[in-house]
């Protein structure tokens, strides 16, 4: 598949916005060897983002994933269950978006395993492979434990205070530009337009009782660690 050179050397992909969450992708992928390429998606009540992949293919398939909230990852993340795609179908309308992107990648098998943040919160880490089903019991159980670490890391990036920003650097950082840039890279992150994004962040705002600053606030959060903001002011979310 294409992107192995490059990505064993540690590279970030073009337009990759989390290097923690890329590096973790890029140690499952060179985990499961040369047959197998990574993502990592997360939802937050709905809202789709693609965060990270070891390559460009894997990075693509999931773009479609958080474009049309269809896919295997979504599903598994939807039901906190693992979905298992041995032979990726040829026809069909299930998933039929995704199904094609990754038919047109050289994919022929997948596998979304997916792991709970907090409530509201999931994530997967989703396998791609140009061999039929390729990954034994033991496999599946590694990916799970893959998971379980991006989950971790994931959470304790969404609960725990961060630095925040000096005074005067602060009172520039207006509601309007911490929008801009929040939507700036939910749009490197999942290929999307500027409505497809004003779409996510109104539904994560909704669902999960945020103002739209706050929901920017978690994205950048999430995908990227060094971005000084301050700790999510979420006086309505469920407690852990």
């Amino acid at each position: 598949m294409h992107g192995r050179r490059s990505r064993r050397k540690g590279r970030l992909l073009v337009g990759e916005l989390s290097p923690y969450l890329h590096e973790l992708a890029v140690q499952a992928a060179t985990h499961f060897g040369q047959h197998t390429q990574t993502s990592i998606t997360f939802t937050y009540q709905g809202a789709v983002v693609r965060a990270a992949s070891s390559d460009e293919p894997a990075a693509r398939c999931d773009q479609v994933e958080a474009r049309t909230g269809t896919g295997p990852c979504v599903q598994a993340m939807d039901q906190l269950h693992a979905v298992l795609v041995p032979r990726i179908p040829d026809d069909g309308d299930a998933w039929a978006q995704w199904r094609d992107q990754a038919l047109a990648e050289g994919f022929v098998s997948a596998v979304a395993m997916p792991a709970h943040v907090r409530p509201g919160v999931a994530v997967t880490l989703n396998l791609y492979s140009g061999e039929p089903d390729p990954w034994d019991a033991q496999a599946l159980l590694d990916a799970d434990a893959h998971v379980q670490a991006v989950a971790v890391a994931l959470r304790a990036r969404l609960t725990e205070p961060v630095p925040t920003l000096d005074r005067e650097v602060r009172r520039a950082l207006d509601a309007r530009a911490l929008l801009d840039h929040a939507v700036g890279v939910l749009m490197h992150a999942n290929a999307s337009t500027p409505q497809e994004v004003s779409e996510v962040l109104s539904r994560m705002s909704i669902e999960g009782d945020l103002s739209l600053e706050q929901a920017a606030v978690l994205v950048l959060r999430s995908l990227e660690p060094s971005a000084d903001v301050d700790a999510l002011p979420t006086p309505n979310r469920p407690s852990d």
